[in-house]
């Protein structure tokens, strides 16, 4: 399941969030574009936070190790 935040500090303030319930997660990780945060919940359903802003991210498209058009 996926859910759209704003931008790095939406990311951050939901890693530190997730820290402090004892919630397992997977950090700020580099996106393609943006940012994602990745942790489940209580049932084990992986939730995926991404970022849409291309402001404050590098466009790793069709860069190795992430995604690319096909």
């Amino acid at each position: 399941m996926c859910f759209s935040i704003a931008d790095r500090a939406a990311a951050d303030e939901w890693a530190a969030r997730l820290t402090e319930l004892g919630v397992e997660h997977s950090g700020v990780i580099d996106g393609t574009r943006g940012w994602r945060v990745i942790f489940r919940d209580p049932d084990g359903t992986e939730i995926r936070l991404y970022s849409t802003s291309d402001q404050d991210a590098q466009d790793h498209t069709d860069k190795p190790g992430y995604a690319r058009m096909v």
